[in-house]
């Protein structure tokens, strides 16, 4: 989990001239809007491969969201980013 989060930190430190999302925190937000969001982002940065997108998108998540993709991430690092997206958007699916 540290060198996670050593990663997230170092990596928002690259990015603060980066197009990004709002936070996440898997309450305020519909997950599919937000993650919409990510993926225009992601373009945008030229975040093409599923590994990038997976831990960039890591770096807007707080709260419950943060917990679960500390958890997911450590169990799944070589996911897709379709197979990312889906379990993402299958954990916060009961989101307004």
């Amino acid at each position: 989990m540290d060198s996670l989060l050593a990663l997230i930190q170092a990596q928002q430190r690259l990015n603060k001239e980066a197009a990004n999302p709002d936070p996440f925190d898997g309450d305020s937000t519909r997950p599919d809007t937000w993650i919409k969001f990510h993926e225009n982002a992601c373009e945008n940065n030229s975040w093409q491969a599923s590994s990038q997108r997976i831990r960039d998108m890591c770096l807007f998540l707080t709260g419950l969201a943060r917990k679960w993709c500390e958890l997911h991430y450590a169990g799944h690092e070589f996911d897709t980013w379709d197979e990312w997206k889906r379990s993402f958007l299958a954990a916060f699916n009961e989101n307004p």
